[in-house]
């Protein structure tokens, strides 16, 4: 019999006292298409499970959760969703092509929980892809955007005192959509954009304001032939740049950004994705306005992230939600492992006059197997508010080799060592300073089908 191993352990390491620890988890996967959407101060995902239904998975203070079925919706998804959130924050939308070729809604509240799913009188039979939807006036409206059966671009909208208004077809877009749409609110909330695949595989653009009225569709220059997907689409920047992205025709995912100082950009390739995609992707800002994050399917199905930062540049693709093992053919079967270790590490004794020693708490999520280990999640208990981080990576497994960083930078340093598969031989170095501190430094070996070797310097 062959035994393959897949553990998730979790370390608790305190600098300076020497205690490590460790506990299990499960891992998961995911199918179909992606959105995405802050909620409720976390990363909320969503995707076509494949019951036909909508999961979800949460990225908040401790990493990744396990994927959850959206109640009530399996059978009932014939499409990727869309997601808003709107009422000040307080009310999630999640909106869907069903079988039947309608638009069903189904809501969540923290009062109420998951509310529906119904379908939207008077769409079926008119839906013929995901929808895309945006809130704005002031947080008053939700436009709702879909493919039409005469592929154009079909609006329902929806405030609280007119109900649902329509559907009805964009003047000019009759036969010029061949994906779903993407929709974005910017301007200080007073023009609506709309976004598709257009028979060129290029990138079309609509937009409205109440001063202009909708203007016909006109294609994004060089953008023909690019794009194999649905495009979606976030504003960045404070407000001041427009991100496009899509899967490419290499198989990889597509960005063209906008400002008003440059136009649009040339389209351009994000970093290490050519042939990984296989679904339309989701973007959400995060991080108070400086990430930018980017989910898409892998051609195995299962979930992928790549975000970008001033600071770091893109990083990734990563693999949020790990992927189980597959299992070996018959008659080899499969044993899956779990553990808890704990296992005393030694600090060194500082050096004389070194003064005291940065103290901090790290807590560390890992899985592997033989061919690599994850990284799930890090989080830092009483960091030091002028403690520096500097994290180095030696190995053929490395996304990076090193970074920096200090105050509100540490976080999302701590994000860019997540979710990558390190490969055995990989070495990390993790050092912290602080004025008037001695600095500590842990060294991280990857093994091969083993729990990954911690020492401190």
């Amino acid at each position: 019999m062959r035994v393959g191993r897949r553990l998730l352990t979790v370390m608790t390491l305190i600098l300076g006292a020497g205690l490590l620890s460790a506990g299990p988890s499960v891992a998961v996967t995911s199918n179909y298409g992606v959105a995405a959407t802050l909620f409720d101060n976390a990363e909320q995902v969503f995707y076509r499970s494949s019951d036909g239904g909508i999961d979800q998975v949460v990225y908040g203070k401790t990493g990744w959760s396990q994927p959850t079925a959206v109640p009530r919706t399996a059978g009932t998804a014939l499409s990727a969703p869309a997601v808003d959130v709107w009422r000040s924050g307080s009310e999630l939308d999640l909106w869907y092509q069903t079988p039947n070729g309608g638009l069903d809604e189904i809501y969540y509240t923290a009062a109420r929980g998951w509310v529906g799913p119904h379908e939207i009188t008077g769409t079926a039979g008119t839906v013929t892809s995901a929808p895309g939807v945006d809130v704005w006036r002031d947080d008053t409206e939700i436009d709702i955007w879909y493919r039409s059966s005469d592929s154009g671009i079909d609006q329902i909208y929806f405030t609280d005192k007119t109900g649902f208004v329509g559907p009805h077809e964009l003047t000019g877009s009759a036969g010029t959509a061949t994906s779903a749409p993407a929709a974005d609110v910017w301007r200080n909330d007073t023009e609506i954009d709309i976004w598709y695949r257009a028979p060129s595989g290029g990138i079309d653009q609509i937009y409205f304001t109440d001063k202009t009225g909708f203007r016909a569709p006109v294609q994004i220059a060089g953008s023909a032939g690019s794009a194999l997907s649905a495009p979606t689409v976030d504003v960045f920047r404070r407000g001041t740049e427009l991100d496009l992205f899509y899967e490419s025709s290499s198989g990889g995912i597509d960005e063209i950004h906008f400002t008003d100082a440059i136009g649009f950009s040339p389209v351009d390739g994000l970093p290490r994705t050519t042939g990984s995609a296989s679904s339309a992707p989701g973007a959400v800002v995060s991080e108070n306005g400086t990430e930018v994050d980017v989910f898409y399917l892998g051609t195995d199905g299962t979930l992928r992230e790549t975000y970008f930062t001033d600071a770091t540049g893109w990083i990734g693709p990563l693999a949020p939600v790990p992927v189980p093992s597959p299992a070996p053919p018959p008659p080899t079967s499969t044993v899956t492992t779990t553990t808890v270790v704990t296992t005393p590490v030694n600090p060194p004794a500082p050096a004389p006059n070194a003064g005291p020693r940065v103290r901090v708490r790290l807590s560390f999520g890992w899985t592997w197997n033989r061919h690599g280990t994850r990284l799930r999640w890090v989080r830092a208990f009483r960091f030091p508010r002028r403690a520096r981080l500097v994290v180095s990576c030696a190995g053929r497994g490395c996304p990076y080799r090193r970074l920096t960083a200090a105050g509100p930078g540490v976080r999302r340093l701590w994000r860019a060592l997540e979710r990558h598969l390190y490969r055995p031989g990989d070495r990390l170095s993790l050092s912290i300073s602080e004025p008037g501190r001695a600095t500590e430094t842990v060294l991280v070996r990857i093994r091969a089908g083993a729990l990954p070797k911690l020492r401190l310097e």
